[in-house]
């Protein structure tokens, strides 16, 4: 069982430049099974439905459910929570880097690199074959020394495979000037595939980026119910309009991601740039995990009335909201908003980027939206078509 779907990018290229770009998604609901479950059955189906973020949505499921019946989680159940997000978060950026990011700049991916922090992830919750209900295990005082020995080598692979550098000591880059003379040298076949896009404006939108929300901010900020809500959960907006999440949205304070988006704003290159941020950012976090410091959560919870719980979840991708209301001891009515919906709304991110665009010919075009929906990173596939206008 899987939560499948699809995005359709739809490009009208009037022989010079993309004149408008449209987004429609053909992604299932899955809050539509939840209703009538059992709390376990619900979370034990969260599980299982989701390939990509699975580990988060099953996390944020637990975090909106428990809420919702007023149970406290001890903090050693925190802290497992929180490992297997990073763990997740660190794979699925680095999977971005090593097999994605190459193919589109024309090279061959590389798995091997991929293969080889995937194994150091073992040793993370949530990670390879768990057994269910391990979002409820709490992290004894072995799990997190295995956590901190992990950190150490993730470390070491980051740097062999793709910063040139431990993460700590690139991420001392002083200015843009340094990122420029990073690319310039190209240390390691990541450095060289970004630079393909170094200073260059593709994909720069408008679009604000969506603040890093906690449950209870989510629930003040939106009307009561709004999570609930279809329509919202299709096309989710933040004040009344179209908001961006992800890496970029996380790490906009990080000076050399502050430097790009006042040069450039939010561009395929600057979105990128904070992958990489984020990436060499995760394994310190990790370590302070592993000593039983959780700082910032990257899951929150909140309850905005009684029997009704919403979470608040960073994945990858970019914050997820989940919200229960139950009725009795079954779900009642769910709601799920994934970042998907954010970064590929009708009037977001993708359809600004696009907008507007000079092109030569339907193949740049298309070319230009797969960077462009590489950079958003969706859930799912993606399917681009160019009509002439």
């Amino acid at each position: 069982m899987s939560v499948a779907g699809s995005i359709e990018l739809t490009l009208q290229w009037d022989g010079h430049a993309v004149r408008r770009a449209g987004v429609a998604s053909s992604r299932p609901l899955p809050s539509r099974l939840l209703p009538g479950r059992s709390p376990s059955e619900a979370e034990a189906m969260i599980a299982l439905l989701f390939g990509v973020c699975g580990r988060a949505q099953t996390v944020a499921a637990a975090q909106a459910i428990e809420a919702a019946r007023g149970v406290e989680v001890p903090r050693e159940i925190q802290l497992q929570r929180e490992a297997a997000l990073l763990a997740e978060a660190l794979y699925e950026l680095s999977w971005r880097i090593l097999l994605d990011l190459p193919a589109l700049a024309g090279e061959a991916p590389q798995p091997e690199r991929l293969a080889a922090l995937r194994a150091e992830l073992q040793h993370l919750p949530g990670q390879g074959r768990q057994a269910p209900g391990w979002w409820h295990v709490a992290a004894d005082e072995s799990a997190r020394r295995a956590w901190g020995e992990a950190a150490g080598r993730i470390e070491r692979l980051l740097a062999r495979h793709i910063f040139a550098a431990a993460p700590s000591d690139w991420l001392e880059m002083a200015s843009m000037a340094s990122v420029a003379a990073w690319v310039g040298i190209a240390p390691t076949p990541a450095a060289r595939h970004f630079g393909k896009v170094w200073g260059d404006r593709l994909g720069r939108s408008s679009t604000p980026l969506l603040p890093c929300l906690s449950a209870a901010q989510a629930a003040a900020a939106l009307p009561a119910g709004t999570l609930l809500e279809e329509h919202f959960a299709s096309a989710p907006t933040w004040h009344g309009a179209p908001a961006e999440t992800g890496a970029l949205a996380r790490t906009a304070t990080h000076p050399l991601i502050a430097e790009a988006l006042a040069g450039q704003g939010n561009t395929v290159a600057t979105r990128l740039l904070a992958r990489f941020v984020e990436l060499a950012l995760l394994p310190a976090r990790l370590a302070r995990l592993a000593a039983g410091q959780i700082g910032t959560p990257w899951a929150a919870r909140y309850s905005p009335a009684p029997a009704s719980g919403i979470s608040s979840t960073e994945t990858a991708r970019g914050m997820l909201l989940h919200q229960v209301e139950l009725d009795g001891e079954r779900v009642g009515r769910y709601g799920i908003v994934a970042p998907t919906e954010w970064n590929f709304h009708p009037d977001g991110a993708f359809a600004q980027g696009l907008a507007g665009l000079t092109a030569a010919s339907s193949g740049a075009a298309a070319r230009a939206a797969e960077w462009l929906a590489h950079s958003l990173d969706p859930c799912v596939a993606c399917r681009i078509e160019v009509i002439h206008a």
